[in-house]
């Protein structure tokens, strides 16, 4: 409704609002929203967990065996975001059973930004290098790399 300047702050998202790497290990995190997900609505971050529900989760990762039958014949490492978490405790023993796991374990890997998981960044992690980050003050802030007209 407004024209956004160079510069200006879009969107301050506060550090105890994301499920943050930190310094932990990633597999906490997919844990930590592994919990998350089973408190459902008693979940302190159910509001972004609500905003997931219904995402579908479409890597190679999360296909059935049939679909990857597809890639077979093309160069590429079609598992690496499961394998890679092979040795997480939540993901049990391989391969992974418990859709609870999984489904962390996906939205994890296609929606995490570089703190974790966390409200609104994927909204601008596909912003054609229209908007950067960084930490300030405890929150995670986005800010316009360039001028945008209204609408645009």
């Amino acid at each position: 409704t407004a024209p956004i300047a160079e510069g200006e702050v879009i969107v301050r998202v506060p550090i105890g609002s994301i499920l943050e790497h930190g310094d932990r290990h990633p597999c906490l995190v997919v844990e930590a929203l592994r919990t998350e997900l089973e408190r459902g609505e008693c979940s302190t971050y159910w509001p972004y967990l609500k905003s997931m529900r219904d995402v579908v989760v479409d890597i190679p990762n999360a296909w059935s065996a049939e679909d990857l039958a597809l890639l077979d014949g093309l160069d590429g490492d079609w598992l690496v975001h499961t394998e890679r978490y092979r040795e997480c405790p939540a993901m049990g023993t391989a391969p992974i059973t418990d859709p609870l796991a999984m489904r962390a374990l996906m939205l994890y890997v296609s929606r995490a930004g570089p703190l974790g998981m966390q409200p609104v960044f994927d909204i601008f992690n596909h912003g054609h290098n229209s908007t950067r980050h960084h930490v300030d003050n405890g929150a995670h802030v986005f800010f316009a790399v360039r001028s945008h007209s209204v609408g645009e």
